[in-house]
């Protein structure tokens, strides 16, 4: 289940931010990911559960508010 990877867009609604924000997260080294992209021209990221784990920690939400976001 940890290594399951979400799609930046569905991380953007759960968190009621802006796509733009999750990546700039992703380009600034907060929020760790992976570029999945297959000959396209434009990154395409994926976050693992692990890693969107650690950054809601860092980012002060409780275990309970994680594991909201995480199941939703």
């Amino acid at each position: 289940e940890r290594r399951r990877a979400i799609k930046v867009a569905t991380i953007a609604r759960r968190l009621d931010v802006d796509e733009s924000t999750v990546l700039r997260w992703v380009r600034d080294g907060a929020l760790r990911a992976v570029d999945v992209r297959a000959r396209k021209r434009r990154a395409t990221y994926r976050v693992l559960v692990v890693s969107l784990e650690g950054f809601l920690r860092s980012r002060g939400l409780t275990a309970d508010e994680i594991k909201q976001v995480v199941s939703a």
